[in-house]
């Protein structure tokens, strides 16, 4: 199976952390400290993907 590998950037937004997909528009979440943006980074980026994979469809070939 395939790994997907996105990165991540995170900024410090004053008192807290945002954290960027650049390859995924939209995608993005912010935390209290790095440890807890990472956490949140985890959490959106799997509601992304799951949002965006509603619109993938398959056509598959039979051989």
């Amino acid at each position: 199976m395939e790994k997907n590998i996105y990165t991540a950037k995170i900024l410090k937004d004053g008192a807290s952390y945002t954290v960027i997909f650049p390859e995924l528009e939209g995608c993005h979440t912010s935390g209290e400290n790095i440890e807890h943006a990472k956490k949140m980074a985890y959490e959106a980026l799997s509601l992304h993907l799951e949002a965006t994979c509603k619109d993938i469809h398959i056509n598959f070939l039979y051989v």
